[in-house]
């Protein structure tokens, strides 16, 4: 594990991160867009008022993340794009990150690969682009007012830390535009895949995703690396969902063991909008995902589908956040949590009800299942409703294996791991089966049971 050497007389260790990406921020602000400008400085200057959030706040109360912010020892020192060319083999990285659609967007150590990707399948009316890639090219494929209305406009420099440092120090977009009307009926994937150079190293991926009125698409956002790449993450990714749209979103993060994972999800609806998120966290040895959406037009519906699944030392920390500001909307949350080992899960769920939120329906279940003594897991659910007319409810569970259930397996001549591994798979399915792309179902199968 790579580290960072602080003063520790003089200060802590998130005190000293603080300063120490204030000094890397310093060092790459000449290379700032200069489009991109403002906003970036403005997301520092977030960052410094916030600082890395430390536990004694209450969302991060139970999440140290003074070890997973040691990690960047090299900010901005990654290679560039020419370098990175001699050093890789596209073959390697496609056996590392296989694609699981004909549509796919690959993004390595943070660049956008062109060679590895291809958008061939997809219908003329979507648009996608590395923003990177556009400037080097000087064309614009997409119309500047996308990126200028929608960009960090719903994930919140002001109230989020690691938004704020992404924002900062994002060296590239990954824009969809999906026009209206259209339907894109084969998954795009958009891979991010950490190698060897993004060891000791901080990547921030940004993607932005708008869909028009009455278009239906699925996407794939998946995180792979290198078992010895030991990396921070720092993720962000924006939803527009205009009326009528519906979107099926899948998150699979199966980074290396040694890296650390951090992500957040902003997602905005429109009125008859329809969004459903699948959320698989198996990597990393320190994982935050945040999901936040907002049902801003009335009947709009939202489903939160979840499974992470932990072993050796690692913690894995989910929190959703569904906003009904509106009346007669829905939404559904299923998260669930395997824990061996001596690792650790988090889940913070919150729905909020606003006033003007009547004939709200919101339900919201949390279960966990520990597979070990020395493994735990801390669930805070929550309900914030200023609205009276509603139906909302949430429960959180955990649990071990059925001791019946087990030896009526082994009374039928099944061996323990086996009838243990039926058990896990039999509770893990409820969420897997959800996934409607048989590709990606089979895949995330084949992740869990490796």
């Amino acid at each position: 594990m790579p580290s960072i050497e602080y003063a520790k007389d003089t200060a802590s260790p998130l005190e000293w991160c603080n300063s120490y990406f204030k000094t890397k921020f310093s060092s790459c602000e000449p290379s700032l867009d200069d489009a991109l400008e403002v906003m970036q400085r403005e997301a520092f200057l977030h960052f410094r008022r916030l600082g890395v959030p430390k536990m004694r706040a209450e969302n991060w109360r139970h999440t140290d993340i003074s070890e997973a912010v040691k990690i960047p020892a090299a900010l901005t020192s990654l290679p560039k794009k020419r370098q990175l060319s001699k050093h890789k083999s596209d073959a390697a990285i496609s056996l590392l990150a296989p694609s699981l659609s004909d549509n796919s967007l690959v993004f390595v150590d943070g660049f956008f690969c062109e060679s590895l990707s291809s958008t061939k399948a997809l219908p003329k009316t979507v648009t996608c682009f590395s923003l990177r890639s556009t400037r080097d090219r000087h064309v614009l494929a997409i119309p500047c007012d996308i990126i200028e209305k929608h960009l960090s406009r719903y994930a919140s420099s002001e109230k989020n830390a690691f938004v704020a440092l992404n924002t900062a120090l994002m060296d590239d977009v990954c824009a969809i535009h999906i026009a209206s009307g259209t339907k894109i009926v084969e998954p795009l994937e958009i891979i991010f895949v950490s190698t060897e150079w993004s060891d000791k190293r901080a990547i921030f991926p940004r993607i932005l995703i708008v869909a028009e009125a009455d278009s239906h698409a699925s996407i794939i956002e998946r995180f792979a690396g290198k078992n010895e790449c030991a990396h921070l993450t720092n993720a962000v990714t924006e939803i527009v969902l205009n009326e009528n749209a519906s979107l099926e979103y899948h998150k699979v993060q199966n980074e290396s063991l040694l890296s650390s994972h951090i992500s957040a999800t902003y997602v905005h609806q429109s009125r008859s909008s329809d969004f459903s998120a699948h959320l698989f966290s198996l990597g990393s040895k320190l994982a935050r995902n945040e999901i936040h959406i907002t049902l801003a037009g009335k009947n709009s519906s939202a489903n939160i589908f979840g499974l992470s699944m932990a072993g050796s030392r690692q913690h894995l920390d989910t929190s959703t956040t569904v906003d009904h500001a509106v009346s007669h909307c829905k939404s559904y949350q299923l998260l669930k949590g395997i824990y061996g080992d001596d690792s650790c899960g988090v889940f913070n769920g919150t729905i909020v009800v606003r006033e003007k939120a009547q004939k709200t329906t919101a339900f919201q279940k949390n279960s966990s299942l520990l597979l070990s003594p020395n493994a735990s897991t801390n669930s805070q659910p929550q309900l914030k409703i200023w609205a009276d007319d509603v139906k909302c409810s949430h429960g959180a569970t955990v649990g071990t294996l059925d001791d019946e259930a087990l030896y009526y397996l082994r009374s039928r001549g099944i061996d323990e791991k086996l009838a243990k591994s039926l058990l896990v798979s039999a509770f893990a399915n409820e969420v897997v089966e959800l996934v409607k792309n048989d590709r990606l179902r089979h895949f995330v199968s084949s992740l869990l049971s490796s």
